[in-house]
């Protein structure tokens, strides 16, 4: 976790971004029972549905992965904390 929160974006802005394609990532489940089978990230479809560059996509794996494994897994607080981030930095 240590070198996870190294490597986290620092910007308000692309945290936000990575938790935006984690949700889109946990809200598909075929997308995501997809990815938890085979091990392969989806970076082209996620890109694709967030219309995003496919390089902003993979740039960001290692958190996209990290918060979509927290959304989908069983932390109320965690996921309180990141829906609270969501609505504060709201445009």
């Amino acid at each position: 976790l240590a070198e996870l929160t190294e490597h986290f974006p620092k910007h308000q802005d692309s945290k936000q971004l990575c938790i935006r394609i984690a949700r889109t990532l946990t809200d598909d489940v075929g997308l995501m029972d997809r990815m938890m089978k085979s091990h392969h990230f989806p970076a082209t479809e996620l890109a694709r549905r967030c219309k995003l560059p496919v390089k902003t996509v993979e740039k960001n794996r290692a958190s996209i992965i990290f918060l979509t494994l927290l959304l989908a897994g069983d932390w109320p607080r965690i996921k309180d904390y990141l829906a609270a981030f969501e609505r504060r930095n709201e445009p």
